[in-house]
Order: structure tokens, then C-alpha cells, then sequence
């Protein structure tokens, strides 16, 4: 986060603060072959059993990071044209989504990407996705310096984290 702090702003501690200082992260532990379905929450620490696929979906937060299994293409992204194209697996490496308040702290030069999961691989999957969230009562509205790089129109209106991820799971 002080990277991309770094790369829009000009600053490492743009996300401190008010900002994402109190954040907090959510591990999810993915099995994508078991019919069972469960769930807990133990230190955010969250395991969920899916049925091969994952619907399509932004990430809600800042950042997520997800291990792919390295013979399994099983996650798909929708291009600009609106279509689904696959993500191959590159061994040794973890895929980087960008989440909604990213998109709305940049106003839009960086952008949560819809993708969702399809394994239709005979094998048991296991996906672990890590998401680094902002406090929950924090206001996120696009940066100055990004309003300013974006033709000085702000493009997103403030949206408070705890009620967009309140309502992207209630739907």
C-alpha cells in the first residue's frame, strides 16, 4: 500500500491516518470442489467451501492478493470488450486485485476489475485470498492529486467502506 501511496500521491503515508491506518485484513480459505457448504470466522480468518465456481464480483476493499494453483486456469476477467478471458496461473507469483475504494481513492486510474472463478478442473482447488480492507466507518473520496490527474473532475462521490461492503453482501 505505500507503493501505490507512492505512485499516486507522491507520498508513502497517504493510506495512514484516517485514511487505511486503522485498517484491518480478512483471510479467505477457498475449497472449490467440496458440495458441503460452511463457513466461520476465527481471528479473520474465514474459510468457505464453494461448488467450482465463484460468481462475478469486484473486490470491495483495497487490495486482495490470491495464490492460484499453478496448473489450474480457473480464474477469469472481464475485458474492456465485455469479455470473459482466462487468467493462466504464472508459478510463483500472486494474482493482485485492486478493490473498489482503490477505484474510488484514485478516482478511477486504478480500477477493481469484475472476475469471478470457474474450475472446471477434476481437481480439488484451494484458493487463499487475502484482503487488506480500510476501517470500517472510513469515509473514502477520490485523492486531490489523483482528482487533479484525471482531468480535475471528481469522478466517484464518498462511500463510507462498512456500508458498500454491508451492501455488496446483502444482494
Amino acid at each position: 500500500m505505500r507503493g501505490i501511496s507512492l505512485a499516486l500521491s507522491g507520498s508513502p503515508d497517504e493510506f495512514e491516518g484516517e485514511r487505511a491506518g486503522d485498517a484491518f485484513w480478512v483471510m479467505r480459505i477457498i475449497d472449490f470442489m467440496k458440495m458441503m457448504s460452511f463457513s466461520f470466522l476465527f481471528s479473520f480468518v474465514t474459510i468457505f467451501h464453494s461448488n467450482k465456481s465463484s460468481g462475478a464480483h469486484t473486490d470491495y476493499g483495497l487490495l486482495t492478493l490470491v495464490n492460484q494453483d499453478d496448473d489450474i486456469t480457473a480464474l477469469q476477467v472481464r475485458n474492456l470488450s465485455g469479455e470473459w478471458i482466462s487468467a493462466p496461473p504464472i508459478p510463483g507469483t500472486f494474482v493482485c486485485n485492486i478493490g473498489d475504494m482503490l477505484k474510488i481513492y484514485s478516482n478511477g486510474l486504478y480500477d477493481s476489475t469484475l472476475h469471478r472463478v470457474i474450475n472446471n478442473s477434476p481437481r480439488y482447488r484451494v484458493c487463499v485470498a487475502y484482503f487488506y480492507e480500510t476501517n470500517f466507518e472510513t469515509a473514502v473520496e477520490p485523492l486531490e492529486t489523483c482528482i487533479q490527474r484525471t482531468g480535475r473532475a471528481k469522478k466517484f462521490g464518498r462511500a463510507v467502506y462498512g456500508e458498500h461492503l454491508v451492501s455488496k453482501m446483502v444482494r
